[in-house]
């Protein structure tokens, strides 16, 4: 992105002419629309502090913000006064997140509500006329569509909200939405997988060929801690999937033996912060090593037991020449 050239004469007379607000409230009536004039104060028309601007606009850009309240004394309005002696195609961006900047740093003030922001733009560049749009909408492809799904209320799944049943309806999205939710709500999850197996959603899963997403989905089901029972559920995934479920209770095998040989001992001699933080890591070293080891001799790829365990792959290649000796 090219920055536009700043011409410091031209820079020197902006500031200086329109941070009187005399100036300002002369220029901001001659051009705004006579219609959002007649909701202004501009009697009310005070300056602000526009230090909230990043620097990358600070040297492309005059910039000189004001305030001014309705007539009626309620919601303020953030006027934004800039200057460009050149054209820069990506004006309308910049604008937009000058915008964003401002509500952010009006509502760090402690106001409540978002203010209305009118950008003005004063161009003095020796292309004529100002060659680009002001509309935003008019630099996309589509503007219909554009201006049909853009700056409107953005689309929502509140799973806090969602029925169960109705996160069932779609086979691809309904176990990560279930999980997502169960999670957040720290509620026992068996219960909502029984549904799942109802609807025999890990054939679905499995019929197109997602096998590996179903897989490690169950892993995280599987070491989720409000999980009541890990033995019923790796039962009931053997219902639904033979493969699915020994895999899960090697996973799960495996993870009670790096438990039973893990232990905080050191920590708890010490009886200090640090022994215990250190016990709990070399205890969940020791658990993904060996949790690493009985995959590997279950035939695993690297993938997955970097997925599951979180080692690094420099890891696993030693695990896998220790056990060749």
């Amino acid at each position: 992105m090219t920055k536009p050239r700043i011409d410091k004469r031209h820079d020197g007379l902006f500031k200086q002419s329109f941070s009187d607000v005399d100036v300002a409230r002369a220029a901001l009536i001659d051009a705004l629309p006579k219609k959002l004039l007649k909701r202004l104060n501009m009697s009310t028309l005070r300056p602000v502090n526009a230090s909230f601007i990043d620097d990358e606009f600070k040297q492309s850009h005059s910039d000189i913000v004001y305030e001014v309240n309705t007539r009626d004394g309620g919601i303020a309005y953030l006027c934004l006064i800039e200057h460009q002696s050149s054209v820069d195609e990506f004006m309308i961006i910049r604008f937009i997140e000058y915008i964003c900047k401002a509500i952010r740093h009006h509502l760090k003030q402690g106001n409540k509500h978002y203010p209305v922001v009118v950008p003005l733009l004063i161009y003095n560049g020796t292309v004529s006329p100002y060659p680009n749009s002001t509309d935003f909408f008019d630099y996309f492809q589509d503007k219909k569509l554009a201006k049909a799904v853009m700056l409107r209320p953005f689309s929502l799944v509140d799973l806090s909200v969602t029925p169960d049943e109705k996160l069932l309806e779609n086979p691809l999205t309904a176990y990560p939405y279930l999980l997502l939710k169960y999670m957040q709500a720290k509620r026992d999850w068996l219960p909502v997988f029984e549904k799942i197996c109802q609807v025999h959603l890990i054939q679905k899963l499995l019929e197109q060929g997602k096998g590996q997403l179903l897989e490690n989905l169950v892993y995280l089901t599987l070491f989720e801690d409000d999980l009541r029972s890990k033995q019923q559920f790796i039962d009931a995934v053997k219902i639904e999937s033979q493969e699915v479920g020994d895999k899960a209770m090697t996973l799960l095998q495996a993870e009670r033996q790096a438990g039973e040989q893990a232990g905080l001992q050191k920590g708890i001699q010490q009886g200090r912060q640090e022994g215990r933080q250190e016990g709990r890591q070399e205890g969940a070293q020791q658990r993904d090593l060996e949790i690493a080891k009985n995959m590997l001799r279950k035939g695993y790829d690297d993938a997955e037991i970097i997925g599951l365990t979180g080692l690094g792959l420099e890891v696993i290649t030693k695990l896998k020449a220790a056990s060749k000796h």
